[in-house]
């Protein structure tokens, strides 16, 4: 498959994992839980900035479990995949600190001074606090962002990360986001 893969984990998830609820095709759900991941590792292996290719190679990794309800009915659970979560935190640590952290930031659709970090942190480092954590382990003269954002993640705990905050970048770009 051609990089970024996108297509191939997308389409694996959908049809056969999503899908296949509590039984195997020909092939074992765990193989092609495999090849996901394989896939994401190998697109790590290839690049070095972040980039929404990562995102969505992540989101297509979750796991899926499916709890029977009675009769035909079943309840979907998703989590995170724990060796794919391992793999981009590993990412990100190695290869594009910066990049993570622009990629993270949400501007308020009604408010173009107001900002807040993506939902994914809880999911990805266990709460906003392990990632504060997380981020406590880097120099801030290393990276281009990290020093603002460590203000900007301090102002968000004030108010608990569950709001859009104002707050005033100066050196990571928001005009850029979307």
């Amino acid at each position: 498959a051609p990089s970024p893969y996108t297509f191939d984990v997308e389409f694996i998830y959908n049809t056969f994992d999503k899908y296949s609820i509590t039984y195997d095709f020909l092939i074992p759900k765990a193989v092609f839980e495999q090849i996901r991941l394989d896939y994401l590792e190998k697109y790590l292996n290839e690049i070095t900035k972040f980039n929404s290719n990562i995102w969505h190679l992540y989101v297509y990794n979750d796991d899926i479990t499916a709890i029977q309800q009675g009769g035909n009915s079943y309840q979907i659970q998703k989590s995170k995949n724990a060796k794919a979560t391992e793999l981009v935190i590993a990412f990100i640590a190695n290869k594009d600190l910066d990049g993570f952290l622009f990629a993270i930031i949400a501007k308020d659709p009604r408010d173009e001074g107001r900002f807040a970090v993506s939902e994914i942190i809880p999911k990805m480092f266990g709460s906003y606090n392990d990632f504060e954590d997380f981020l406590k382990g880097f120099d801030n003269k290393e990276f281009k962002y990290l020093k603002e954002f460590k203000d900007f993640y301090r102002k968000l705990d004030e108010h608990k990360y569950n709001r859009y905050i104002a707050f005033d970048f100066k050196d990571i770009p928001v005009e850029k986001l979307h």
